[in-house]
């Protein structure tokens, strides 16, 4: 490498190059990776105050409640060993974080705050405020994996049970954004009801309908 290229940010740059890799369907199925995307999509429907254990089987009894039987994504995660690696992509791609509880257990956290981070400046691009609606919709073009995303409205036909009303996020997304709100890099406001999503997190609940990047301010 030519001495000006060794000050980039090489381990950045991997993961630019990855992400859209792991989390988009078709590139994904390219790249010989057909159930990453399905398996990060489902684990980002979990709730983020019940974690999943990172052994143990917990997992598949989730799976086996939630997905219709026979569903490829059985396969794609039924063992530990391919649920780990699952798990070891979510937290490099910001998707997801591990919790060890001494002396033994470890936890599994659907937890998306640094994926969505990572892609604030493109998702306002130059723009400071965006409506609720378009910010989910940019989200998911970003972040498929994630609400109103490809691979998040394709997994909708898999589920035993129908996916939350038009208008509410996801734990984790709601998860996600409440974290960024309180690190001080966006802020979420109900200007009006018209356009307002619910937000909620065990119980904690929120309405905005508009949402603020704060990051360039600073």
């Amino acid at each position: 490498l030519a001495a000006g290229e060794r000050k980039l940010d090489w381990a950045a740059r991997l993961y630019d190059y990855l992400f859209p890799i792991l989390c988009t369907a078709d590139k994904a199925r390219a790249h010989g990776q057909d159930e990453l995307p399905d398996a990060l999509c489902w684990l980002l429907r979990q709730d983020p105050t019940q974690p999943l254990g990172f052994s143990g089987g917990q997992h598949y009894d989730a799976l086996t409640a939630q997905i219709i039987d026979g569903d490829p994504l059985f396969d794609g995660i039924r063992s530990d060993a391919k649920y780990q690696v699952m798990v070891y992509w979510a937290r490099y791609l910001g998707l997801a974080e591990r919790l060890t509880i001494k002396p033994v257990a470890e936890k599994v956290i659907a937890d998306p705050s640094r994926a969505i981070a990572a892609r604030l400046p493109e998702i306002f691009a130059d723009e400071l405020e965006l409506p609720m609606q378009t910010f989910i919709q940019r989200l998911g073009a970003h972040i498929p994996v994630l609400d109103g995303g490809q691979v998040w409205n394709e997994m909708d036909g898999r589920l035993k049970a129908p996916t939350q009303a038009h208008a509410h996020l996801s734990q984790a997304t709601s998860f996600a954004l409440l974290r960024l709100e309180h690190a001080g890099k966006i802020k979420l406001a109900a200007i009006s009801d018209a356009g307002a999503w619910e937000l909620r997190v065990g119980r904690e609940t929120k309405f905005p309908s508009q949402i603020t990047y704060l990051e360039t301010s600073k």
